[in-house]
């Protein structure tokens, strides 16, 4: 009977040290995972900032190219408009 008592209690300590392990290798993973989540997010911000910077500075291009092409526009209305004058001056 002593001997079934000390049996039962090794097995159930060698149990709550199985327990306690399992309940470790669960933590450390979880803390992985959450981990691995933060760094995925900030490499797709990263990304997101990256391609916003990328459309903004197209956005300027193509606003530049149309201001240029605007104001070349104008000068040749004002260079027409000049032989225009000058060659009913003439």
């Amino acid at each position: 009977m002593k001997e079934t008592r000390r049996k039962r209690r090794e097995q159930k300590i060698r149990d709550q040290k199985e327990q306690e392990q399992r309940n470790l290798e669960a933590l450390r993973l979880k803390e992985w995972e959450e981990k691995f989540d933060r760094e995925q997010k900030a490499k797709e911000e990263k990304e997101k900032l990256k391609e916003e910077r990328l459309r903004m500075r197209d956005s300027n291009k193509r606003s530049n190219d149309e201001n240029y092409s605007d104001t070349g526009d104008e000068v040749t209305q004002q260079l027409e408009a000049l032989d225009v004058e000058n060659s009913s001056k003439n």
